[in-house]
């Protein structure tokens, strides 16, 4: 599943897919500069968790979002 928040001009990707390891999920956050940083968390209600901590975080730090990207 991909999302995309933006910030003036620019667009932060956000990815959260399965990981190797069963039960376990990686959210990937793609930089406006393309570098790349994952996180990886055990179980679908952690990653529920981590999602919504995280969205309030960009938010927080001025990203708007979740949004739709043409």
């Amino acid at each position: 599943m991909f999302y995309f928040f933006q910030k003036q001009q620019q667009f932060l990707q956000c990815e959260i897919r399965t990981a190797d390891a069963p039960d376990t999920f990686a959210i990937v956050i793609t930089e406006p500069n393309g570098s790349e940083r994952s996180q990886y968390v055990v179980g679908s209600a952690e990653v529920s968790r981590r999602w919504n901590q995280l969205q309030q975080e960009l938010v927080g730090e001025g990203w708007w979002g979740p949004c739709g990207r043409d």
